[in-house]
């Protein structure tokens, strides 16, 4: 974050930093004539835990303390995976490729003043506009053609198409969107890729 990043440095002589990871993965591959091909199904715990100590006093203003995020902040993730690939001989010269992934994955935040900065309007101008949840989907789909030119197999030509889409949703759980504030700030962004 910003904010965190800039001041921290200068208003506490230390920070610490502890990440969390977990992960459970199940894959099976197969063959079955000219085809080779597998699943794996994948999910990902993420905690993510900062922490700012010791505090400057004479570095740090009292606007400052109202900053979100700025003394301690809390990153908690959950991400699953599912993919599906694989290769198909078509002839000693030809192999067709293909690979599906898809992935949703949820992050959560929690932090000093978060609260407020969710609630409280004036911290607009201190905070900007606070997101404390996301979501992304993930979806990519890679089909590619490999053909051997010569028979010494020193020049391939491997035509390819690839579909990728991302879709991040940014939420503000707080209660600081007033229908006459110009619609700037909302409790939910999207955006697609």
């Amino acid at each position: 974050s910003y904010p965190v990043d800039l001041w921290d440095t200068y208003g506490y002589d230390s920070r610490r930093q502890k990440i969390d990871t977990k992960e459970l993965m199940l894959q099976n591959r197969n063959n079955v004539g000219k085809l080779e091909w597998g699943w794996m199904l994948d999910y990902t715990k993420s905690d993510k835990e900062y922490v700012a100590e010791h505090e400057i006093p004479k570095l740090i203003t009292e606007q400052d303390r109202l900053i979100p995020l700025r003394k301690w902040s809390e990153y908690k993730s959950d991400k699953y995976n599912a993919q599906i690939d694989g290769t198909y001989k078509i002839s000693d010269n030809n192999m067709l490729d293909f690979q599906l992934n898809y992935s949703t994955e949820e992050m959560n935040i929690k932090g000093d003043n978060l609260d407020r900065g969710l609630s409280d309007q004036e911290l607009t101008t201190v905070a900007g506009q606070i997101r404390n949840r996301y979501e992304q989907e993930m979806i990519n789909l890679q089909i590619q053609d490999t053909i051997t030119l010569d028979k010494k197999s020193s020049w391939f030509l491997t035509p390819s198409v690839k579909y990728n889409r991302s879709t991040i949703t940014g939420y503000s759980d707080g209660n600081r969107f007033p229908e006459d504030y110009n619609g700037w700030i909302s409790p939910k962004d999207e955006q697609t890729d």
